[in-house]
């Protein structure tokens, strides 16, 4: 009985993560964060996803998660509800994601280089087409 349990979630979990719907790019507020939130200091630097593979996409997701809600949130100023409206995005594409196990090491976000808020918005933006364009195929 015990197995049949456990079997029952296994195939439940993979049902749900093969049927999650890709949200699509515009509810990132990139462009929104772009033209409305600012970062005057020029020493400001975000960790920029960079050559991020595919087994490493939900740590990416969620990297940028925490650089908007750490750095981008202290050091960045304007209109805050686009960062709120982003950290949520990348909240449910993280989650819509069912990340493998990987070796910690190979995924960590300090490995990015550390770019400015406009360069780092930038890679964000990529990776997603990346992402948006793995799901298509």
């Amino acid at each position: 009985m015990e197995h049949f349990i456990g079997i029952s979630f296994w195939i439940a979990t993979l049902f749900i993560c093969l049927q999650a719907k890709n949200i699509p790019l515009e509810d990132s507020s990139i462009p929104l964060m772009r033209r409305y939130i600012t970062c005057e200091d020029p020493e400001s630097r975000f960790y920029a996803p960079t050559d991020v593979k595919a087994e490493c996409m939900a740590t990416a997701l969620e990297c940028i998660e925490i650089e908007l809600k750490g750095t981008v949130k202290e050091e960045c100023t304007g209109k805050m509800e686009y960062l709120e409206q982003a950290v949520e995005f990348f909240e449910i594409k993280r989650k819509e994601k069912c990340p493998a196990p990987t070796t910690p090491a190979a995924c960590e976000c300090e490995r990015w280089p550390q770019e400015s808020f406009g360069k780092f918005l930038d890679k964000v933006e990529s990776l997603l087409q990346q992402d948006a364009s793995a799901a298509a195929q």
